[in-house]
């Protein structure tokens, strides 16, 4: 389980609850939680890509492709179990374009 179990504990999710893969309002809660962290992570982490001397474009292109990742988490209503949270190679490849996009024009 890559869950931090003091997250677990805290949001009452049980090995049991996703063992047997049950989205509880409790599961709903922590993955909410998670993806909050992870979107501020990310939000810090987006400005100071523009300071890395090599993989510039490489790293902005996954902060946009798991940014997307997690939005899919959300537009499948948390149901990680049942539905992969995924990106589409056409979405991929637009965010990609993006990400060179804000590196080479609006940081400009």
């Amino acid at each position: 389980i890559y869950l931090p179990q003091e997250d677990l504990e805290r949001f009452k999710v049980t090995e049991a609850d996703l063992a047997n893969a049950r989205v509880t309002p409790q599961l709903i809660d922590l993955l909410d939680f998670q993806i909050q962290r992870t979107q501020a992570y990310y939000a810090q982490a987006q400005p100071a890509v523009h300071l890395l001397a090599t993989g510039r474009l490489a790293v902005m292109s996954g902060l946009k492709i798991y940014q997307a990742i997690l939005q899919s988490i959300l537009d499948n209503k948390y149901d990680v179990f049942n539905q992969r949270a995924r990106t589409t190679k056409w979405r991929k490849g637009r965010l990609v374009l993006k990400a060179w996009w804000d590196l080479h024009v609006t940081s400009n």
